[in-house]
């Protein structure tokens, strides 16, 4: 595992150091995250690597290192399914799939698509209300899948504060 061999900060060959990503403070996902919060903390992640120049085949032993409490759990039921030492060597992108499978629940996904569909601004500052349509976007672009879509569901949640003021 890439903390064990680099916890001196030495480079694994591809740019990419354990010292130096851990010093970048990347952040840890713990407890039952939601689908924003799994998504946020993909971004985040992702910034780091990059700016770490990590290599993709450290990048889900980086990120396991991350893992804290429930989410540390079921990473340690998916590894424990797999042959002894192929987890550490899961793909970043299959490690995202996974992941999103635990997290992003139909359920979840449905809630947020309504929630979406009935976002109106109503008594939210207008920085609330872009926060809260910008987060949702990220889950559900199959609901407004083109720019033009995305702008007219944007105004649409501004329209019944119009017709009120009116």
């Amino acid at each position: 595992m890439v903390r064990r061999n680099n916890q001196d900060g030495g480079n694994d060959g591809h740019g990419c150091m354990y010292k130096d990503f851990m010093a970048s403070k990347p952040p840890k996902i713990s407890g039952s995250p939601t689908p924003v919060e799994v998504m946020d903390w993909f971004s985040e992640i992702e910034m780091m690597f990059e700016s770490c120049d990590c290599n993709n085949k450290h990048k889900t032993p980086l990120a396991v290192t991350l893992l804290k409490t429930e989410v540390l759990n079921w990473w340690k039921l998916l590894a424990n399914t797999m042959p002894k030492g192929e987890a550490s060597k899961m793909s970043w992108e299959y490690f995202l799939v996974q992941l999103k499978m635990q997290y992003y629940s139909e359920q979840n996904l449905l809630e947020i698509n309504n929630d979406l569909q009935n976002l109106k601004k109503g008594r939210m500052s207008v920085t609330e209300y872009v926060v809260s349509f910008m987060e949702m976007m990220k889950l559900v672009t199959y609901i407004v899948p083109t720019e033009l879509s995305k702008v007219n569901k944007f105004a649409n949640g501004f329209l019944e504060v119009l017709h009120a003021g009116m």
